[in-house]
C-alpha cells in the first residue's frame, strides 16, 4: 500500500481484551506472535500467573504443557541470579540448570561455574546434562549385587528373621566365605567403575 506525503495512516483494528488481570499475563505469555520465549522469559509469566493463585497444574493446564514443564520452568525462575545468567547466555542447558538447583540448592551456581570451566578446557561451550551426570555402577554390576544379596537374605535362619522383626540390635551371622568374597569383589568393582567414570 503506498501512501503519499501528507497522507493518513491507515485505520488500525484494536480489539479491547476481555478478562481479569491473571487472564492478562497469560494473554501476554501466550501471544508472543509466534516468537519462542525463553526459559527465563516463560519463567517470569508463569511466576506471575502462581501470584495470583494459580496452582502449576492449572499453569500446565492453559498453556497446554505438562505440569512436569511448569515445574522445571519455575524452578529456573526461582534459582539465583548466576544459575539464569548462565542459562540465558546459554551456557547451561535449562534442564540441566534444574537438576543443578534441585541436587545443589544455593551451591548449584557454583557447581555449574566449576562444570563450565571444565566443558570449556575440553573444548566445549555449555554445560549439557551429560556433563553434570553424576558417575553410575554399571547395571550389571548392581544386578549381580542384587542377586547376591537376595541370595544372603534368604539365607536367613528363621531366627534371625525373628530377632530382626523383635528389633534386635545386633545380630550374628553365619555366611558361606564364597558370598562375602563375592561381595567383596562386587564392591571392589563398583568403587573402580565409580573412580574411572570421574575421571
Amino acid at each position: 500500500m503506498t501512501r503519499h506525503r501528507g497522507a493518513a495512516p491507515p485505520p488500525l483494528a484494536i480489539t479491547a481484551f476481555d478478562g481479569n488481570d491473571a487472564e492478562r499475563v497469560l494473554r501476554i505469555i501466550t501471544s508472543q506472535e509466534g516468537r519462542k520465549l525463553s526459559q527465563l522469559e516463560l519463567a517470569e509469566g508463569y511466576k506471575r500467573l502462581a501470584a495470583f493463585g494459580w496452582s502449576n497444574e492449572q499453569i500446565a493446564k492453559k498453556m497446554g504443557r505438562t505440569r512436569q514443564h511448569v515445574n522445571q520452568v519455575m524452578v529456573i525462575g526461582n534459582a539465583n541470579t548466576d544459575v539464569q545468567r548462565m542459562v540465558a547466555s546459554g551456557e547451561v542447558v535449562a534442564t540441566t540448570a534444574v537438576k543443578a538447583v534441585r541436587q545443589h540448592g544455593e551451591k548449584a551456581g557454583k557447581v555449574l561455574g566449576d562444570k563450565l570451566k571444565q566443558v570449556q578446557v575440553a573444548g566445549g561451550s555449555k554445560v549439557t546434562p551429560k556433563a553434570i551426570r553424576d558417575p553410575q555402577v554399571p547395571r550389571a554390576l548392581l544386578d549381580d549385587m542384587h542377586r547376591l544379596c537376595k541370595s544372603i537374605a534368604e539365607s536367613f535362619p528363621p531366627q534371625v528373621r525373628a530377632a530382626i522383626g523383635e528389633g534386635a540390635e545386633v545380630i550374628t551371622l553365619t555366611m558361606k566365605a564364597s558370598q562375602v568374597e563375592r561381595l567383596v569383589d562386587l564392591v571392589r568393582a563398583a568403587d573402580e567403575a565409580l573412580t574411572e567414570a570421574e575421571s
